[in-house]
């Protein structure tokens, strides 16, 4: 068993995705299924992903409400309300409000980004 975790944890090395511990503290405990699908998401797109220098390619998020639909496999009416949930739980915060598409007008993607806490004591509370 031991020989076979030391293969395990060889493989994480090239095969893993850096998720704060405040997402299992904080974000799976007190969200819906919905809203840590969207979190989960966020990180997978931005911290998920590392440079040579082990730093995230992207600090924020930019999509349209249909794209995280098809990415999620959502109903694109649930996205804005959970959207507006995770904000509101300090999960994630709007840097740029989207717009839908118009005739003539192309969607105009929202921006979004990870809110996490910089305190220097660990902080399980959203607040």
């Amino acid at each position: 068993m031991i020989d076979e975790m030391r293969g395990y944890w060889k493989s994480l090395v090239s095969n893993h995705t850096y998720t704060p511990n405040q997402f299992f503290d904080v974000v799976l405990p007190q969200a819906t299924l919905t809203v840590a699908r969207i979190v989960g998401y966020m990180i997978r797109q931005t911290i998920g992903w590392t440079d040579k220098h082990n730093q995230p390619r992207r600090r924020q998020l930019e999509f349209t409400q249909a794209e995280l639909a098809r990415a999620l496999n959502l109903h694109r009416n649930s996205i804005q309300n959970n959207l507006k949930a995770a904000c509101e739980a300090n999960f994630i915060e709007c840097l740029r409000g989207g717009s839908g598409y118009r005739k003539g007008t192309p969607a105009k993607p929202s921006i979004y980004r990870l809110k996490w806490s910089n305190a220097s004591v660990y902080l399980t509370d959203p607040d």
